[in-house]
């Protein structure tokens, strides 16, 4: 477990899968705060998505939640995070309950192809509700599951120079939640799921007859890891969070109702 970590609106969920996207644009030449503006004019951009706020519905980002709450019964959340550069990172959360309660549980060596193929239909959804004005789209690399995230309320430290905004290297920033809404109450006309077996490499696992994931289950089974697997994972955690401007500190892995 990870010590004295602040809570965050996306770590802390369960039976849920975040897909993640960032409009991702590679910076020109000259392209600084203090030269070309492009990038605050991207970053700009990006915020007049989450405008008007007293009308959040009618905002970009306010359609997108509403798209996405009408075509799939299975959307739980869209969480917007500004990354503390020029990038926003867009997190959009499903249940995965009702999947594995219809279908079955993809097999954990399935899942990264799996997520990498439902993020593809994601992100095409999301690019044409929000429809950059630049050729920007979004960052590939987090269609896999391993990628980083820019979560919530997280803190960033600026490792190298030419920030947008002309940051000092070392600089904190904080990940700023920019525009957030949860689907409390369903669609009556969302009966489609986001997730679907033909996005899966190989078959679904059956869940055994009259169970059903609990809310405090895991969207799929699986056993423990081993102990020299255990001590491997650990190792590499604890070198990760190390220093004295690290945020938090590792202590061990821990094991709750068999996840």
């Amino acid at each position: 477990m990870i010590q004295n970590h602040p809570d965050r609106s996306l770590t802390n969920l369960r039976r849920k899968l975040v897909c993640s996207l960032a409009h991702r644009r590679p910076f020109l030449s000259g392209d600084r705060a203090s030269g070309n503006p492009g990038a605050v004019q991207f970053f700009e951009e990006q915020i007049g998505w989450a405008l008007p706020v007293k009308e959040a519905q009618k905002s970009r980002y306010g359609k997108l939640h509403a798209i996405l709450r009408l075509k799939y019964k299975d959307f739980h959340l869209l969480s917007v995070v500004w990354s503390g550069n020029k990038s926003f990172h867009i997190h959009v959360v499903f249940d995965t309950a009702l999947f594995v309660d219809r279908g079955g549980a993809p097999h954990v060596t399935a899942l990264h192809a799996g997520h990498h193929s439902h993020w593809n239909v994601l992100a095409a959804d999301v690019e044409a509700v929000l429809a950059p004005s630049r050729a920007v789209h979004p960052d590939g690399n987090l269609a896999w599951q391993t990628a980083f995230r820019r979560t919530p309320d997280g803190i960033r430290k600026i490792d190298k120079v030419g920030h947008p905004f002309d940051l000092k290297k070392g600089a904190k920033v904080h990940q700023l939640v920019i525009w957030e809404k949860v689907s409390l109450r369903k669609s009556a006309n969302g009966y489609a799921l986001f997730f679907s077996s033909t996005r899966y490499p190989t078959p679904l696992t059956p869940m055994p007859s009259g169970e059903k994931l609990e809310p405090s289950g895991v969207a799929y089974r699986r056993h423990p890891l081993s102990s020299e697997q255990t001590a491997h994972v650990e190792s590499h955690l604890k070198a990760h969070f190390v220093g004295e401007d690290c945020p938090v500190a590792f202590s061990h892995l821990a094991w709750e109702g068999g996840s």
